[in-house]
């Protein structure tokens, strides 16, 4: 689990914990600013994150200083192209997508008016985001050329709705996001090429979700137990079996692991509610 905390001298810094809760390593402890929106790579050596406006890359398990890769400010959002070999991000305020080679090097416009792009897993020509001209329609677009097709119409059913933070499912065919289709955040499920999104969730202010790598569960954000907590749902039975995992939760992310699938959120840390299903994790110190 990759989560950031604010246990080390009051800063924001990466880490992570097995998913038993009993170990943790902090990844950034010399940094004296907050990283936040990390990214894992594909193949789970590395991490993409945000640090004072600009995307670095952490190596798991090296000394070495992270790889600072733009050079620009206002940089948000990373992403991984399915090989690793590109990062996707956001020009913040501007709300450009660009793609920049992993290793660093010149980035290139993939579109404007672009805001959250989500690299799909298996189709490196496929990028989902948020086009912000619509407004707030989920859209993907084709590297190949031409311009981001829409996936979902929220004004259909609501005028003035948003959709926002994609998560494709690990076969591509599918993606989930929040939007405010019934004037609420919920969690909704579309197939990858279009159509009308199945609402995932009812109760509470959903979102952030994020699609478990055997695609049997989907993990998000949520305030429905009095804070915001991350929780846990089946991809199938959805809202009816959510499990809390922890509180004060932000943006998720993913790795895969050969033994079980694992979450890997980006949370400020603090004990869960009393709940039997519940993982307990301690804050690191």
């Amino acid at each position: 689990m990759l989560f950031r905390s604010e246990a080390h001298a009051g800063n924001f810094d990466l880490w992570t914990v097995t998913y038993d809760g009993a170990t943790f390593e902090n990844l950034t402890p010399s940094s004296t600013q907050a990283e936040r929106l990390p990214a894992w790579s594909p193949d789970g050596s590395q991490i993409a994150y945000v640090h004072s406006g600009d995307v670095y890359i952490h190596t798991v398990g090296s000394a070495s200083p992270p790889t600072q890769i733009t050079f620009d400010t206002g940089n948000d959002s990373p992403t991984w192209s399915p090989d690793g070999t590109e990062i996707a991000y956001q020009k913040d305020r501007v709300y450009e997508i660009y793609r920049i080679p992993a290793a660093g090097g010149t980035a290139t416009l993939v579109t404007t008016n672009g805001w959250m792009p989500e690299w799909s897993p298996i189709d490196a020509t496929k990028i989902a985001y948020t086009d912000i001209t619509s407004p707030g329609t989920l859209f993907v677009i084709y590297l190949t050329g031409g311009p981001g097709a829409p996936v979902t119409n929220p004004h259909a059913t609501y005028p003035g709705g948003q959709e926002a933070r994609a998560s494709w499912s690990p076969d591509g065919t599918q993606i989930v996001f929040d939007g405010n289709a019934h004037r609420g955040r919920d969690i909704y499920r579309v197939g990858a090429t279009g159509g009308i999104p199945t609402r995932l969730t009812t109760t509470g202010t959903n979102s952030a979700p994020t699609w478990s790598p055997d695609a049997t569960e989907i993990a998000f954000n949520s305030d429905r137990v009095g804070s915001n907590h991350i929780l846990r749902m089946d991809a199938v039975d959805c809202d009816t079996t959510v499990v809390p995992l922890s509180t004060n939760a932000h943006t998720l992310s993913l790795i895969t692991s050969d033994s079980s699938p694992f979450f890997f959120p980006t949370i400020t840390l603090t004990a869960p509610p009393p709940d039997p299903r519940a993982r307990p994790l301690a804050p690191p110190g």
